[in-house]
């Protein structure tokens, strides 16, 4: 009995130490399994968000370059746009003002210039036809119907005056007959400028000048008023 008995307790004995054993490597298989399936999982996960996350930055960030860059070259290109539009506008009026001006100045200067010669050509023809009026009505003039001068008698009444109109205004005060050198007197133009106040005083405006011109030792008149001129010879 006692030896069935040493028997049973050793198969038992091995029977619950085997048993343990199972049990302890079956929970430790379990286990480990369930750490490594664990940790793998969660590298595995981590990997996985870490290149989502980054490509999805990535990409965001791409997008937004993308964006921004168009942007700015529409913005850019805009702005150029206008930019030369108004540089293009305001040359063209500055320019159209410019031609403007040119163009006034030349058609001036030409209205000027060609004015001028008409009146030159006004003024020479004009003196031309009362020269040619002179020498034609010169031999049947009267010493009664002449002027007032004393060795001249081409110088008739009716076309002395615009002869002496036309010399005045060449700024002429030495003035001769058309015909002769006899010069006329200032009192012979008094006379037949009577009627042309405006002439007389260019005439004696002109008059003045040369005196001044030819004798600067000169005294102006103390008469209040008064315009004439005395001349002292020392």
């Amino acid at each position: 009995m006692y030896i069935c008995m040493y028997i049973c307790m050793y198969i038992c004995m091995y029977i619950c130490m085997y048993t343990c054993m199972y049990i302890r490597m079956y929970i430790c298989m379990y286990v480990c399994m369930y750490v490594c399936m664990y940790c793998v999982c969660m590298y595995v996960c981590m990997y996985v968000c870490m290149y989502v996350c980054m490509y999805v930055c990535m990409y965001v960030v791409y997008v937004c370059m993308y964006v921004c860059m168009y942007v700015c070259m529409y913005v850019c290109m805009y702005v150029c746009m206008f930019v030369m539009y108004e540089c293009v506008y305001v040359c063209m009026y500055v320019c159209i003002y410019v031609y403007m001006y040119i163009f006034m100045y030349i058609c001036m200067y030409v209205y000027t210039y060609v004015y001028a010669l008409v009146c030159i050509y006004i003024y020479v023809a004009d003196l031309d036809l009362v020269r040619r009026h002179l020498a034609r009505m010169g031999p049947n003039l009267s010493k009664r119907r002449s002027t007032t001068m004393d060795r001249c008698i081409h110088v008739h009444q009716a076309t002395a005056v615009h002869y002496l109109q036309v010399e005045i205004m060449e700024s002429r005060v030495q003035l001769t007959c058309p015909e002769c050198t006899e010069l006329m007197h200032p009192s012979d133009i008094y006379s037949l400028m009577a009627n042309c106040p405006e002439m007389l005083e260019k005439y004696e405006t002109f008059a003045l000048r040369r005196a001044l011109m030819m004798d600067p030792d000169t005294r102006w008149c103390p008469a209040p008023d008064c315009t004439f001129v005395s001349i002292y010879r020392l």
